[in-house]
């Protein structure tokens, strides 16, 4: 009898998180700083900032799949999709939106794994839309493999564990500057900050000892792992960070006229804003580049270098908020109670009970809650 009121207690609590899983993304960065027109000229807000989205030619936005997908799990329809470029302020009454002629999921892209979280959007031909095309000087290059080398050893140069370390990423986006969900971290402007690339091995090492499992194979194929510069400090994408920019400099061209920018990955996902030592992570764009180039049927190689006027690794962000970290324990999960056969047994589903109850609170890291689209 006991055990039928445990299974109508498990029911109701899944009710309960099914009304309450959805993520709801506000419309900042974590400790970054305002953004000025034209400064990240590349940058573009996917239907009114639910998402970021980045200019890589005159026609074309790469952004993070999901991004275009609707809460029920389905995709949207193109009509419903808008860009809108050089948007800086949330508020401003003079938005111009792009409309979208078609979007490409990538072929293998996993919804429930966010396995590779990307995504293409063109632009509607002038026939249908004034706002055919991007400016001159907006387009972002996109790492290529060998440079995909000289970062990753950039990375492995530079991490220092608990300690500060080298800032070389940049990140930019309208999601909330502060990491608690109850928080109020609204803010209508733009902002970038910097970030810490995290080496692949050291990034899955670190997830392994947080979750108790094991993150290699396509995940250190597809992912690129960052975290605060800082430990102490939250600096951080967040919700509403999706689908924008992680950018790369070159040091070997920094006196391009490009500044030697590059796109090297897309916001995708994260366990908590602002964890400390806890990386988020970014599809890694340079192994999509077959799969992008034969989709705009164009050679990357051929896009016009942008000339850009600035510098954000040159910028002065000692004006920045300093948020400080979330402090996470490590292995917040325990492995359920195996199960020796035969009918479930009341603690089992006691656990189960348990396990639901820190799901829809928000006590615990389950799925819902620790890889949640940013």
């Amino acid at each position: 009898m006991f055990r039928k009121y445990i299974h109508f207690i498990m029911i109701l609590l899944l009710s309960r998180c099914a009304l309450a899983s959805p993520i709801m993304s506000k419309p900042k960065i974590i400790n970054g700083i305002p953004t000025e027109s034209q400064q990240l000229p590349w940058h573009v807000a996917v239907n009114y900032a639910h998402c970021g989205g980045t200019i890589i030619d005159t026609k074309w936005v790469l952004t993070a799949a999901h991004c275009i997908m609707s809460k029920d799990g389905t995709l949207r329809d193109a009509d419903s999709i808008d860009i809108s470029a050089n948007l800086i302020d949330l508020n401003d009454k003079n938005i111009t939106a792009h409309r979208v002629e078609q979007f490409y999921l990538h072929p293998e892209y996993d919804n429930d794994t966010l396995v590779n979280d990307i995504a293409l959007i063109k632009l509607a031909t002038a026939e249908y839309d004034d706002h055919y095309k991007f400016d001159a000087n907006t387009s972002l290059k996109l790492l290529s493999k060998e440079e995909q080398i000289i970062m990753d050893k950039q990375f492995e140069n530079e991490w220092v564990e608990h300690q500060v370390r080298n800032s070389n990423l940049l990140a930019s986006g309208w999601g909330d500057i502060l990491p608690l969900k109850e928080q109020d971290g609204y803010d209508p402007h733009l902002r970038h900050t910097l970030l810490s690339g995290v080496p692949s091995d050291q990034c899955s090492s670190i997830r392994n000892e947080f979750f108790e499992t094991s993150y290699r194979g396509n995940f250190l194929k597809n992912a690129i792992c960052a975290t605060s510069p800082d430990p102490k400090l939250a600096t951080d994408t967040c919700r509403g960070d999706s689908g924008g920019p992680l950018v790369w400099q070159n040091p070997n061209h920094k006196k391009d006229k490009d500044k030697g920018l590059r796109l090297v990955g897309i916001t995708s996902y994260g366990y908590y804003c602002g964890a400390n030592e806890i990386p988020n992570v970014y599809a890694k764009v340079s192994i999509y580049r077959d799969w992008i180039e034969k989709t705009m049927n164009k050679s990357l190689d051929s896009i016009p270098v942008s000339t850009f006027n600035y510098d954000p690794f040159e910028a002065d962000y000692s004006g920045a908020p300093t948020v400080e970290a979330i402090n996470v324990p490590l292995k917040p999960l325990t492995t359920p109670p195996k199960r020796s056969g035969g009918s479930t047994s009341m603690g089992y589903l006691l656990f189960l009970c348990g396990l639901l109850l820190f799901k829809c609170t928000g006590m615990n890291f389950t799925q819902a809650e620790r890889q949640y689209k940013l």
